[in-house]
Parts: structure tokens; C-alpha cells; sequence
């Protein structure tokens, strides 16, 4: 997507004495230059591979005549999955993706007008093709961002998590956190009961909230377990000797 300034005379004010134009007006056309190179630069790899091979399943770019439709896209289409997607990909399930594009060609031309992503879902979700390597390639063509807001979105989270009252936090614990915070569900559906029963029995002594100790599983009961388990293990192995011996 390349944008060009073009010399044009649109008048800023519409005053018999005063008309100033963005030609005459230095300041705007720095402003206008310095913006449009920025957006270039800051989609400059949308036109670089792999992500411009992608352009092949845009519907409403694609040729009106059968013939040339036919032909559309197919070399794209084995440069990404032979250079690119070669490694999540077999080399049958590549051959079965460049007779699968075709039949997704056929079925889909129809559709110029409709949005893409509804197509493609839609699509995949037939009973002959969701279970296909074309299905698959779909799914990983539509979980490419479309922007760098989600990394952005989890830097945040980090600094959120990671403060300097927390410096003793391990990488384990912060990765879970970061999980939860990024993936994990709403509020309104989060059962904090099962989390707070898994908080309370998972430590080997009495926990403590708000410096007061909380009731929980003691370390005598604890003990006491291991022993019945302990003894469960002892009489197993003396049942398998006995029939042994028997």
C-alpha cells in the first residue's frame, strides 16, 4: 500500500483575501509526508513473503474468468506451503491442499461481496472439509495477528504481575499468572471455590492470611495418611509373595 502526496489546491479557507492551499502551506505538507512515510513503514512487511502470499485468499480480488481463476493462486500457494508451512505439513497433506484450493475456488467465487472470515469459517466447517489439511490451513491462516496489540496487551500484564513487592516470584508462578490473565475466562464465570480448596490443602503446613492461621489438614493427619497408604503398599507386595510361594 504505497501512498503518494499529490500536488493539489484544496483551499483551507474559503476567505475572498486569505486562501492558503496545502501547496503554499509547508508546515501541513511536512506533517502530511512524515505521516504517510510512517504508514509505510509501518506496513512495509504486509508486502514482503510470507504474509503478501497470503493476498491469494482474498475473495474479492480474485478474476471473474473461469480460466484465469483456475490458474489463480496455485503458485503462491506451493511457495508458502513448500518454503514456509513445510514443517506443519506433510508432503501428502500438501499435495491434497493444491486440489483442495481449487474446489475452495469453485465453491467460493460466488461470495465477492461477503466478508472473507465468515466465508473461510464457514467453509471449514463442512462435514467433507473440516476434518482435511486445507481446514488445517485455514485455522493457521486465521490466527495470524493482525496487529502487535495482543503483545502489547501481555507486556502490560506482566508489569501488572511482576512488581517489586513481588521479586521473590518465580518464572513458574509468573507464566501461570500470565496464562490466566491472558487466556483464562471472564470473572463472571471464574468458581473461586475449587482454586481457594486447591490453596488451602496443597501446602505441606497450616496456611496464614492476613498474618492469622487458617484451619486446614494437619501435618499429624497428613502423616497419618501416608502410613495407610504405606500400608496398603506393604500388603500388596505381601500378597504378590504369598502366591508366590503358594
Amino acid at each position: 500500500m504505497m501512498l503518494k502526496v499529490m500536488s493539489i489546491n484544496v483551499k483551507l479557507r474559503n476567505f475572498a483575501n486569505c486562501k492558503i492551499s496545502y501547496t503554499d502551506d509547508n508546515d501541513i505538507m511536512n506533517f502530511l509526508t512524515d505521516t504517510i512515510s510512517y504508514i509505510n513503514r509501518r506496513f512495509e512487511n504486509l508486502k514482503k513473503e510470507p504474509l503478501c502470499l497470503f493476498r491469494i485468499f482474498d475473495i474479492s480480488k480474485w478474476p471473474f474468468d473461469v480460466q484465469q481463476l483456475a490458474l489463480h493462486g496455485m503458485h503462491e500457494i506451493r511457495k508458502l506451503m513448500n518454503e514456509y508451512l513445510n514443517e506443519h505439513f506433510t508432503e501428502v497433506e500438501i499435495d491434497e491442499i493444491l486440489g483442495q484450493f481449487t474446489d475452495f475456488k469453485v465453491k467460493c467465487r460466488h461470495l465477492k461481496s461477503e466478508n472473507v472470515v465468515q466465508v473461510m469459517s464457514s467453509y471449514i466447517l463442512q462435514e467433507s472439509v473440516k476434518d482435511t489439511a486445507f481446514a488445517k490451513l485455514i485455522e493457521c491462516i486465521m490466527s495470524i495477528s493482525i496487529s502487535t496489540a495482543s503483545c502489547e496487551r501481555g507486556f502490560s500484564h506482566m508489569k501488572t504481575v511482576k512488581t517489586t513487592l513481588r521479586s521473590t516470584m518465580t518464572q513458574y508462578n509468573l507464566k501461570n499468572q500470565l496464562l490466566v490473565m491472558n487466556e483464562g475466562p471472564e470473572l463472571s464465570q471464574f468458581k473461586s471455590d475449587a482454586s481457594i480448596e486447591h490453596w488451602l490443602l496443597s501446602s505441606e503446613t497450616t496456611r496464614h492470611f492476613n498474618h492469622h492461621k487458617l484451619p486446614g489438614p494437619r501435618s499429624k493427619d497428613r502423616n497419618n495418611q501416608n502410613l495407610n497408604i504405606q500400608d496398603e503398599n506393604d500388603n500388596a507386595v505381601f500378597d504378590v509373595e504369598f502366591q508366590k510361594d503358594a
